[in-house]
């Protein structure tokens, strides 16, 4: 890789260009894996490779631009050499925009996460990990209990909370741009393992002890910068057992802490059905009338998808981006960053499925190309609400038209109302305009 050169001899490193290639693996498509394609999917650091004659291989480069790098053209080359000492180069383009998006204004978006999961020194690689979902765009993230809520010890009937570990896991995140609000799940587990054996979570002791702990985690995550949102049953159905688990859940937290911010992941009919209780619902998926159903009941509305599965990149894109302007989304939450069951680089050695917007290694998380996928989406909303900002301010009547044009071509979904709309080409006609209004 060559640099990049400018205008006026402006220089891009070539170090400052990140080039990956899309290793291919062996995907189940079932949880049993007795199904699978081969996919360029995890976009590992170049290296040598043996290539049959007429092989082809996918290649990813990431460019990492300096903050005062001049706006303008940048070219050069990409050279690819055999060991027969064959080479062939292709020329490159890089265009450096003449502003800075905001990133402030959009939805903030997160993944289900915890360090443990990452099987390669985790523990080690905790800030890595942030710091990696911050450069992706994300502003929010998921938390377990065992990092989100305190450590909970009882003696002689009263509690005390180690928040050691929180402390340290939300100053990361606020180090690197985190903004929440970040759901916990489970926090409850925290008190029940510390009760004594056969008290419930609804004796005296256990309410005590839970309104303790709920009011200190908020008091805390306010103190961090962030608000928390209490999550106690992932995807409770609208009736039978897990209904009655999140009832009970939910309706011990509003028993407690009141003033708590209860959140699910859910349908709309078990939104419906524990609407009493639930103040976020997140939406596994949208279909028709469930926005105006969240409007309707009061509850902030939240999206749930995943970065892993079969979905289209163009699919996973467009939901983490401009779809977001249509449906009025207030969040959104990705399973999971890295949540492999063996080994991380082949999908068939057990019964559980590979999921993860990364795999581990030692040098830290190797994206896949979902994972970059809904980065572009989340610069695409970047682009959208910056020039938002400035056709407000500016009172621009062109670009108020072109903002309303995208809106409109999207279903109450989000779903473009055809296939044929162009995400580039939307966001280089946002950007001509944000270079004209940033004058």
């Amino acid at each position: 890789m060559s640099p990049l050169k400018g205008p006026g001899g402006a220089i891009i490193e070539a170090g400052r260009l990140d080039v990956r290639q899309g290793r291919v693996i062996k995907e189940s498509t079932t949880t049993s894996g007795s199904q699978y394609v081969r996919i360029a999917k995890p976009l590992c650091p170049v290296s040598t490779d043996d290539l049959a004659q007429g092989a082809t291989r996918l290649y990813w480069i990431t460019a990492h631009v300096p903050e005062n790098a001049a706006p303008g053209v940048y070219r050069g080359s990409l050279t690819v050499r055999c060991a027969s000492a064959y080479a062939a180069s292709f020329s490159m383009e890089l265009k450096v925009r003449p502003f800075a998006l905001r990133t402030d204004l959009g939805v903030p978006q997160g993944m289900f996460w915890s360090p443990r999961y990452f099987t390669i020194n985790g523990m080690k690689q905790i800030e890595t990990q942030i710091s990696d979902m911050a450069a992706h765009g994300l502003r929010t993230v998921m938390l377990y209990a065992g990092d989100g809520a305190p450590e909970v010890t009882i003696k002689r009937g009263k509690a005390a909370f180690d928040y050691s570990k929180v402390d340290h896991t939300l100053s990361l995140f606020k180090k690197h741009g985190f903004t929440g609000p970040i759901p916990v799940y489970y926090s409850r587990c925290r008190v029940r393992d510390a009760l004594p054996e056969g008290t419930a979570l609804d004796s005296e002791l256990g309410k005590r002890v839970l309104t303790e702990m709920y009011r200190g985690m908020i008091a805390r995550y306010k103190a961090h910068g962030f608000d928390v949102y209490f999550f106690p049953v992932d995807e409770p159905s609208a009736s039978g057992p897990t209904f009655d688990a999140a009832k009970f859940a939910l309706g011990l937290i509003k028993e407690c802490v009141p003033e708590a911010k209860t959140f699910s992941t859910c349908t709309l009919s078990s939104a419906t059905a524990l609407d009493q209780w639930l103040d976020i619902r997140c939406y596994c998926g949208l279909k028709r009338g469930w926005a105006e159903a969240a409007r309707t009941s009061g509850d902030l509305m939240w999206e749930y998808g995943g970065v892993y599965a079969m979905a289209s990149n163009r699919s996973i894109r467009h939901k983490a981006g401009l779809a977001n302007v249509r449906t009025g989304i207030q969040g959104k939450l990705y399973w999971v960053y890295c949540w492999t069951k063996g080994c991380a680089w082949f999908d068939l050695d057990n019964s559980q499925k590979d999921c993860g917007a990364v795999r581990p290694s030692a040098d830290g998380p190797i994206p896949i190309v979902a994972y970059e996928c809904l980065r572009e989406g989340i610069d695409d909303l970047n682009y959208y609400y910056t020039l938002t900002s400035l056709a407000e301010r500016k009172n621009d009547a062109p670009a108020k038209a072109l903002l309303r044009s995208i809106v409109d071509s999207m279903d109450e979904t989000g779903a473009f109302a055809s296939p044929s709309v162009s995400m580039g080409e939307l966001r280089e006609k946002m950007a001509t305009y944000i270079a004209r209004l940033s004058q």
